[in-house]
């Protein structure tokens, strides 16, 4: 049974992770080294098992079979149903139901629609009527695909929206009720309820700090938690505990598990504890990882009770095929990763080292987080999530922190406010100041733990790696120690060796270089951000933009650095003027990198550190760092343009990268950009802006990337950093036809993904030519909007 159940789960997985030959190769040979184990192939009765166990195997070949093409169906049904491309822009008819609590925001609401396509992320504008119950709506709406920026070296929104089965954007300015079928009136209850009780929340919860805290432990709806307090819970790896996984799941039923246990009611537990669990994920949403923790949590109990024979790994083996068989797209979550990896190693640690023994529950919690930490460690890593040694003491006082005092608390809170408010009331003040201090913990640990300064960082960083670089052989040989070296512990070592290896891709996209000779333009959506590298030195021109609870130098740019610039000692920063989608969280940056120098294009509307050396941007500044040259171009030193703002006080940057030169304008356009060609044909040194690439100003506007700049630059490539379906319109028909007139290559990053230039040596002569990655035209990766 084992292996057949084992087979279907690994068919379904290599869908996912689009594995080389070779890698699904030897994932193939590991399934029939395990079948083979588990039929005693390599035993004394070798001849007597051996047509039983070719029977076994063809059984796996064939439900592993079944997997692939099950999991491949799934994938197809919903890119057939998602918003093409050529429908972004069209006004349809749309009818369906609410099917997520709304989100107010500046421009309007936020909420999701279900209709009979799919789901869509519907915005309603600021002058649209608010929908005020979980009622059927319809109306015209303007369809948008799912597309989002791509970097293959951090985490895609595009990857989330297809496991949430997110079909397109839509945008509308008024819709009506209608009524619905039944099915559909019903489903929306579940949302009318769901927001009657946050309005409810919100009542109770008004003046409290962490009032967001406790909106997203119960309903697990995060949009409440502050900008501040995501990025405490981030940094300290403790995000986990606000989304509605396997602990929140469980403590519920587990209570009642336990109450009916202490009350003697022994012959409905089972029962009782679906009902209630079931009640639990409805009113959080029937959220992915609700009903994944709710599967899970069925499995256990119905372990417990005697309903699955074999133990614990029957039990978990059950869940993982149920939880693939109702959602195969369910991998592409990194919170199935986590729940299934975190529970291998639950069951692992307590039958290998607690089980029979008497280490105390103090002691007993430590050996458990610590050998988690080290086993999800590499989950972290491939997500592109933040992991310190901060961490670990986090994780082992929040955890129980939130499970035995603040989660109890506040849904006992919930269930009393009807009945007792001034008892609600009492205790949502007890969550909230509990909070306060779990919090206070937190923000302590982090600055205590992550320092300040690029030494600091710096020397965090290589714990980090040095801590991740032991994880793989250190639970390798836990298997193998602990295991006492037998056979079945052996296949079980090789299975998770490959499973290692295989998650280490990132899912088809390009993988790691090794040089660091390069040039890339980041995927920022509507801004622009440059890194220029070379050996150990790294120039970072612009942040790219920062909202309330996004910020492209925190996600995009950091996750760059981490993957590519491990080695990097000299860090120099350039911000092109003082615009939110250029120099979002530049400060913050500047505060954890600590570059050499800043230079800054409007010095009095960018905000930098105390202590950061910072310089007007002005043409003439030079710096030479090896064989990458970061020459300054504009502005001029000229009265009239001291004086003004924004876009015409662009910093215009040339960085040249073993002779290969890169022009970057800014935000420069129309006559401020005749201005800059002005002041170098009155020198006579037009000869001096000839560059092979050409990074546009202001985005492809249609006053930017005159003929006059690109007869004297005379690009090779013309690059575009725009946001897909921006509202701006950028770039301009007019913008790229006038470099595509000049004959050069161009690419607008909406389109494209990140885009890296590389030099490549051709020849033993020293010889080398620029060669370009576009990151979403070469991953395969099947969740990308094409």
């Amino acid at each position: 049974m084992y292996p057949s159940l084992f087979a279907f789960c690994t068919g379904v997985l290599l869908v996912h992770f689009s594995p080389s030959p070779f890698a699904a190769l030897a994932i193939f040979v590991a399934i029939c080294f395990f079948v083979c184990v588990y039929c005693g192939l390599f035993s004394a009765r070798f001849r007597r098992r051996l047509q039983g166990a070719l029977k076994q195997l063809l059984t796996v070949f064939l439900l592993a079979l079944f997997g692939v093409s099950y999991a491949s169906w799934e994938v197809a049904s919903h890119q057939n149903m998602r918003v093409a491309e050529s429908e972004s822009g069209e006004h349809k008819f749309v009818s369906g139901y609410l099917c997520s609590i709304p989100v107010n925001h500046d421009f309007g609401v936020r909420v999701t629609l279900c209709t009979d396509r799919g789901r869509y992320l519907l915005s309603l504008s600021g002058d649209a009527p608010r929908p005020e119950s979980g009622m059927c709506w319809q109306g015209t709406v303007k369809l948008k695909a799912p597309r989002s920026s791509f970097n293959p070296w951090s985490g895609s929104y595009e990857r989330y929206l297809f496991a949430e089965r997110i079909v397109g954007f839509a945008y509308a300015k008024s819709l009506e009720r209608f009524d619905c079928s039944l099915s559909q009136h019903m489903l929306s209850l579940v949302t009318e309820q769901r927001w009657k009780l946050k309005r409810y929340l919100d009542s109770q919860l008004s003046g409290l700090d962490q009032s967001g805290v406790v909106i997203a432990l119960v309903l697990g709806h995060r949009a409440e938690i502050s900008a501040h307090q995501s990025e405490v819970l981030k940094l300290s790896g403790t995000q986990h505990l606000m989304a509605i996984s396997g602990l929140h799941v469980g403590i519920v039923c587990w209570l009642v598990y336990f109450m009916l246990q202490k009350a003697g009611i022994r012959y409905f537990v089972f029962p009782a504890v679906a009902l209630v669990g079931l009640a639990y994920i409805a009113m959080v949403g029937f959220s992915p990882s609700a009903q994944r923790a709710y599967v899970m949590m069925l499995c256990a109990m119905a372990l417990l009770s005697g309903k699955v024979p074999g133990g614990a790994w029957s039990a978990y083996l059950l869940a993982l095929v149920l939880v693939l068989g109702i959602d195969p797209l369910a991998p592409l979550n990194p919170g199935f990763w986590f729940s299934f990896v975190a529970v291998f190693w639950l069951i692992l640690i307590y039958r290998m080292l607690l089980k029979g023994r008497s280490y105390g529950l103090l002691k007993s919690m430590i050996i458990l987080q610590c050998l988690l930490t080290l086993g999800l460690m590499p989950i972290q890593t491939h997500f592109a999530m933040h992991s310190s040694v901060f961490s670990l003491p986090a994780n082992l006082v929040a955890i129980p922190w939130v499970s035995v005092v603040v989660l109890p608390l506040s849904l006992l809170s919930v269930l009393v406010s009807a009945l007792l408010p001034v008892m609600a009331s009492i205790g949502f003040d007890v969550v909230d100041t509990v909070l306060n201090f779990l919090f206070a913990f937190l923000a302590i640990g982090l600055e205590f733990g992550l320092g300040v300064g690029a030494a600091a960082n710096s020397a965090r960083e290589q714990l980090d790696q040095i801590l991740y670089g032991v994880s793989y052989s250190a639970l390798l040989l836990f298997l193998l120690i602990m295991g006492r070296l037998r056979l079945l512990w052996l296949a079980a070592g090789l299975l998770l060796l490959i499973f290692l290896l295989v998650l280490n891709t990132r899912f088809g996209g390009i993988s790691s270089v090794s040089s660091v000779e390069q040039f890339a333009v980041l995927d920022v959506g509507q801004g622009l951000s440059l890194v220029a590298q070379q050996d150990e030195q790294l120039w970072i021109y612009d942040t790219g933009p920062s909202y309330a609870k996004y910020s492209s130098a925190k996600t995009v740019l950091l996750s760059y650095l981490r993957e590519y610039a491990g080695l990097v000692r000299k860090t120099y920063l350039v911000v092109s003027h003082g615009d939110a989608d250029h120099a979002g969280d530049a400060k913050w940056l500047a505060t954890k990198l600590q570059p050499r120098v800043a230079l800054l294009g409007e010095p009095e509307r960018t905000e930098m550190p105390k202590e950061q050396r910072v310089r007007p941007c002005m043409l003439g500044q030079r710096l030479n760092t090896g064989a990458l040259l970061m020459s300054v171009l504009w502005p001029a030193a000229n009265p009239t343009l001291e004086q003004a703002r924004g876009n015409a006080r662009s910093c215009v940057v040339r960085f040249t990268l073993f002779g290969y030169r890169f022009l970057v304008m800014g935000d420069l356009e129309g006559e401020y950009e005749r201005a800059f060609i002005r002041h170098y044909a009155q020198l006579g040194k037009l000869d001096e802006l000839r560059s092979e690439v050409l990074i546009a100003g202001h985005h492809g506007a249609k006053a930017a990337t005159r003929i006059s700049l690109l007869k004297h630059v005379k690009p090779s490539y013309v690059i575009f950093s725009s946001g897909y379906g921006n509202r701006f319109q950028h770039p301009s028909a007019e913008a790229v036809g006038r470099a595509k007139r000049f004959g050069a290559e161009v690419h607008n990053t909406a389109d494209t993904g990140a885009l890296i230039f590389k030099v490549k040596q051709v020849s033993v002569g020293g010889d080398t030519r620029l060669e370009l990655e576009r990151s979403r035209n070469q991953s395969d990766v099947y969740w990308l909007a094409r």
